[in-house]
């Protein structure tokens, strides 16, 4: 059976049609929700990612969104956002760890972010992708002091440049390379376990995830950024 020319045009316009949809569609960006559970520097990375365009580079559209205290875990648990960053105290019944984005001379792990399992199972590109761009925040934060300080008087709402650079100053000490640490998250479980005994099971390597993170290392990624060797 012979096709007409009509149905050949209409065929070829069909099909351009579909070919606009899917790069439309290829082109619209994730939406990732990201919590902070306090208004506080150490949990400003995502913050300075976003609004140095680091998520839409990697195709990402994210919502930063305070969840404040105890009820930062049940957010992330309840899936109102995706990512989290808060104090390993708060998050230790219900996580596992991602990046670690404190260098403390106490081991104790602090600012942390953290995603449900579920969420890396399903989608391990995104969560790759939003790794990326909060590693090149964490950048940003140690490299370029100036543009770091504007973005924290945003977050934290100040102008007082004094305190902004002692913000800086005590931030950007967060390593380049943040892997959560196991003797941290230990000092955590056992200052849990004074007040609630069954965190004495635990180990911490239930509560760490260092897989994306660790390939995005041995991809020499992070030494790219830092214009260090391979």
């Amino acid at each position: 059976m012979k096709l007409s020319q009509s149905s050949v045009v209409l065929m070829a316009v069909m099909t351009a049609v579909l070919l606009a949809e899917f790069a439309l569609a290829q082109s619209r960006p994730d939406k990732l929700r990201i919590g902070y559970a306090a208004r506080a520097v150490a949990h400003s990375v995502p913050y300075v990612a976003k609004e140095a365009g680091f998520f839409s580079e990697e195709g990402i559209d994210a919502e930063i969104v305070r969840t404040a205290g105890s009820i930062a875990p049940m957010a992330l648990v309840a899936n109102e956002v995706d990512l989290a960053i808060m104090s390993a105290y708060l998050m230790i019944p219900v996580a596992n760890f991602m990046v670690d984005l404190t260098d403390l001379k106490l081991e104790y792990q602090g600012s942390t972010v953290a995603t449900r399992r579920t969420f890396v199972q399903k989608n391990p590109q995104l969560a790759t992708r939003a790794l990326r761009a909060i590693i090149r925040g964490v950048h940003l934060f140690k490299t370029r002091r100036e543009d770091t300080m504007r973005i924290l008087g945003k977050f934290l709402g100040t102008n007082d440049r004094e305190a902004l650079q002692e913000s800086w100053d005590y931030a950007a000490k967060m390593p380049a390379k943040p892997y959560a640490v196991e003797s941290a998250v230990q000092a955590v479980l056992d200052h849990l376990s004074e007040s609630q005994p069954r965190f004495a099971q635990y180990r911490p390597g239930e509560f760490i995830d260092s897989r994306l993170r660790g390939e995005l290392d041995k991809s020499g990624y992070i030494d790219r950024l830092y214009g260090q060797a391979q």
